[in-house]
């Protein structure tokens, strides 16, 4: 297969969920570039699963899904206290 055809057979395994997969960068060239580029993005891909999976897991999956959905402003306050 060519280097064209091996990056689109990659974006399809991304695009059917399969996040697993890295490309050969070549060289330095635009090809190389997309290559590498591919990589990132997947990386990234991954990244946010993974995020997404634990944020999840820690606060259940309802409020997981409606902090995502309204993308709330974090903050929050400092507090000094003492203990007696």
């Amino acid at each position: 297969a060519t280097p064209v055809r091996i990056v689109r057979s990659a974006l399809k395994q991304v695009e059917d969920g399969d996040l697993d997969c890295n490309l050969v960068v070549f060289d330095g060239t635009e090809l190389g570039e997309l290559q590498r580029g591919f990589n990132s993005m997947a990386h990234g891909l991954r990244e946010r699963e993974r995020v997404r999976d634990l944020f999840g897991r820690h606060v259940g999956r309802e409020v997981a899904a409606l902090a995502e959905k309204a993308r709330p402003e974090l903050g929050g306050e400092e507090r000094h206290a003492a203990v007696i």
